[in-house]
């Protein structure tokens, strides 16, 4: 609401528009979340919120190529976005590019990039072993089991960080 307010007074404040959408995604709309980031990245194409927001849109929706070019676009903007890189890793898994997958979101994770339940781990696994490379695919996934176990027992244990 205090958005849409500020926006009467400076209608085209791109900024303003990327902060609108995020918050039309956070409640649900997605559709006047999609209008608002895309009116915003019209006014600058550098408005990295509306990408995220997009982003995070196609990723949640499976529309991985098109993830792909607006990650690759935020990369561009910010080339240390951690998120941007391990969701680019991410959406690269999920269409069958094992090399690229491992480019992106290995070293994230090798840094300490947070994975509380593994699954990242786990898609790393998948594909060290679809390269080919079952010692270091055992490795990730032991951590997988790891980390999966440590957030179901964080469960067990009533932790309320525990889906963090």
């Amino acid at each position: 609401w205090e958005y849409a307010e500020a926006l009467k007074l400076r209608p085209k404040d791109p900024h303003l528009l990327a902060r609108l959408a995020d918050a039309y995604d956070r409640v649900g709309d997605g559709e006047q979340a999609k209008e608002t980031a895309r009116a915003a990245i019209t006014l600058d194409a550098q408005e990295s919120l509306a990408l995220r927001t997009l982003a995070r849109m196609a990723i949640s929706e499976r529309e991985d190529s098109e993830a792909i070019v607006l990650l690759k676009q935020l990369m561009a903007i910010d080339p240390l976005d951690d998120w941007a890189h391990v969701e680019l890793g991410v959406a690269y898994v999920q269409t069958g590019h094992p090399e690229d997958a491992l480019r992106y979101l290995g070293p994230e994770l090798a840094a300490g990039y947070p994975d509380k339940k593994g699954a990242l781990h786990a898609q790393l696994a998948n594909t060290l072993r679809k390269l080919g490379r079952e010692d270091e695919a055992k490795l990730a996934s032991a951590e997988a089991s790891r980390l999966a176990k440590s957030s179901l027992e964080g469960d067990e244990n009533g932790n309320p960080n525990a889906h963090q």
